[in-house]
């Protein structure tokens, strides 16, 4: 994709803002969002929103993601648009007009939204503490997921929604206990499962 001009660049930049706007969604700025590593390539006309959870190293608040993102995954910056809280907080993760680093060879037109939490049945749970089953997947986040994806559908020419395994490149996100979820949100979002891509 070739680089946005200035006046594209402000114009997405004012998606990015009504869509921030329309959810109050809380912005980098106020959850001390540190400044990317290095350049993002630009992304737009998105046609897929991507499904994660923050899994068995649970990361409580967007920072703590970006951290683990930079410091250790060594992308340049949080590796997803969105970050959704058990409570139903939306964050405001990578900015939507850069590409995101959620999907394994797979980011171009991608939308990724992390939900918080370790939404699998494993002994990882159990081990921990939090019992086999892992966190509970609240109504309130599943609430806020459903709003913003319907939100993202008015702004961008959404066809595809999935659970981060589905698309092929993860074992088990976004959790064996939130996929259904997402498969049921799906339906009632009329939109269509990923083409399973084996990498």
């Amino acid at each position: 994709m070739a680089d946005p001009d200035t006046s594209q660049l402000a114009t997405r930049r004012g998606v990015e803002d009504a869509i921030a706007s329309a959810l109050h969604i809380t912005r980098r700025a106020a959850w001390g969002a540190r400044p990317s590593t290095g350049p993002l390539e630009p992304d737009w006309n998105y046609d897929s929103i991507v499904v994660h959870y923050t899994g068995h190293d649970t990361y409580e608040s967007p920072l703590a993601i970006q951290n683990f993102d930079v410091g250790h995954q060594h992308w340049q910056d949080i590796a997803y648009h969105y970050a959704i809280s058990p409570a139903g907080r939306i964050y405001e993760g990578r900015e939507i007009v850069f590409k995101g680093s959620h999907v394994k060879l797979q980011n171009t037109r991608k939308i990724g939204i992390v939900c918080m939490g370790d939404f699998d049945s494993s002994i990882f749970n159990l081990m921990s503490g939090k019992g086999y089953s892992g966190d509970e997947v609240r109504g309130s986040m599943l609430d806020a997921l459903r709003r913003l994806s319907q939100e993202l559908m008015r702004r961008f020419p959404i066809t595809t929604f999935g659970g981060h395994k589905e698309y092929g490149v993860s074992e088990s996100c976004p959790g064996s206990n939130l996929l259904p979820r997402v498969q049921a949100l799906r339906t009632e979002l009329h939109l269509a499962a990923p083409v399973f891509q084996k990498l």
